[in-house]
């Protein structure tokens, strides 16, 4: 089958390197051919793609956005042009893509697009979104839309990857610290765990970071709304500013390098993982505790690198995420969390309050055992290593490969 692809960034606003990208990993040079808007051959069927750094609907410029105020909008602009649309009533047979490979995208991300596709008059079951929210058909069905959506993995699939290539390092039995806990971009979830550290006083027992404590002055004590009762704020607040101001673990002990320094053509982010994968970071901490590119959003799950960074490295996880993540991930890989010596249940608590402190009271429970864990570690090697297995295999998975080969205009 021979695939006519439409990518013409000048007029739709779309990142065009991210698109090229991906449709040169999945399809062989003779199997598809780019076009820009300037198509003129009735007899074929095109694919209009649309590739995104971000949050698609944040980007997207719709006057269908007036029904309702709350959804966000950003500097940038995506749309499809105005010539793509006329062709496409005049009788072409164009399907369009907007993906982005690095983000959930808004919770309302099908009511956004489902509503926008409406406004331009197309059928929904020609338009495709593809994100990293693993919700994507629960929220379709909810809003009871046609559109064609995918839950991609490309985060995991390429992490597990690199990691596999780039590292290769046994089992640590002995380590340095009970807690690993890293933390970049300042969010809510990430600052509440530091301050948790701290005023539980556990900072000996953790091996923790706050990379984005700068942006701290530009917060208010209204940064804990969606994870604490408003009674704490005052309490919670003072002991972040103390913390941040007596520098107390703003950088991990372990790793050897200046906050603030860049890696030239990299992102802060990707810099970041490199570090800490060549420098065997996670080799000091016995559990990982992950906070999430997501907390308190409704209708999201997101499975980022950071999720499955600890079973690649040998470590018992615990998440800070939206509810059903855990679980998520136990159904889509059968990934062992160790239900034996650390409880779970958080996972399960829609509240984003009452979750947080479901965490933090695990988390607390297990500070008191550390000579248990230490124990489980000798005893449980087997179990880490078939984490591992996994997480290496996540690599092969066909399953974006599949979706955009699937990619049709349905009559």
């Amino acid at each position: 089958m021979k695939y006519n692809f439409i990518v013409d960034e000048n007029l739709s606003g779309g990142d065009r390197y991210e698109s090229l990208n991906l449709i040169e990993t999945f399809f062989e040079k003779n199997e598809y051919t780019i076009y820009d808007c300037n198509i003129n051959d009735t007899s074929l069927i095109y694919i209009f793609v649309i590739g995104v750094f971000g949050y698609p609907s944040h980007d997207l410029s719709s006057v269908t956005k007036e029904k309702n105020s709350s959804w966000p909008t950003s500097n940038n602009t995506i749309h499809i042009p105005q010539v793509i649309i006329d062709k496409y009533h005049d009788g072409f047979k164009i399907s369009f893509l907007i993906f982005t490979t690095d983000e959930c995208d808004n919770p309302d991300s099908v009511e956004i697009f489902s509503d926008y596709i409406d406004y331009l008059k197309i059928n929904q079951k020609h338009f495709y979104l593809s994100t990293g929210n693993f919700l994507l058909e629960k929220n379709k069905k909810e809003y009871n839309s046609q559109i064609n959506v995918n839950s991609n993995n490309y985060l995991p699939l390429c992490v597990s990857a690199i990691m596999d290539i780039k590292t290769n390092y046994l089992f640590t039995e002995n380590r340095d610290k009970l807690f690993q806990c890293y933390n970049n971009m300042l969010k809510p979830q990430r600052l509440g765990i530091y301050t948790f550290f701290n005023k539980e006083n556990l900072i000996d027992k953790v091996d923790l970071s706050l990379l984005g404590y700068k942006n701290f002055n530009q917060q208010n004590k209204g940064i804990f709304h969606n994870i604490l009762d408003t009674k704490l704020h005052d309490e919670w607040y003072n002991i972040a500013s103390e913390s941040i101001k007596n520098k107390i673990s703003l950088k991990s002990e372990f790793e050897n390098r200046v906050i603030g320094n860049k890696t030239s053509k990299q992102t802060y982010s990707t810099a970041l993982h490199e570090i800490a994968m060549n420098q065997n970071l996670y080799k000091h901490g016995y559990i990982n505790i992950v906070t999430e590119s997501q907390y308190e959003w409704k209708n999201t799950i997101h499975i980022t690198e950071k999720s499955i960074l600890p079973f690649f490295f040998h470590q018992i996880p615990i998440i800070v995420a939206p509810h059903g993540h855990v679980q998520s991930m136990k159904d889509m890989w059968n990934l062992d969390f160790f239900d034996d010596i650390v409880n779970h249940t958080y996972d399960s608590i829609e509240n984003p309050i009452l979750r947080f402190r479901g965490i933090t009271e695990e988390i607390l429970r297990l500070s008191k055992m550390e000579n248990e864990i230490m124990d489980f570690f000798k005893n449980n090697q087997y179990r880490f290593e078939e984490n591992k297995k996994i997480i290496k295999n996540i690599q092969y998975s066909n399953e974006n490969k599949n979706f955009w080969r699937s990619l049709t205009y349905i009559e």
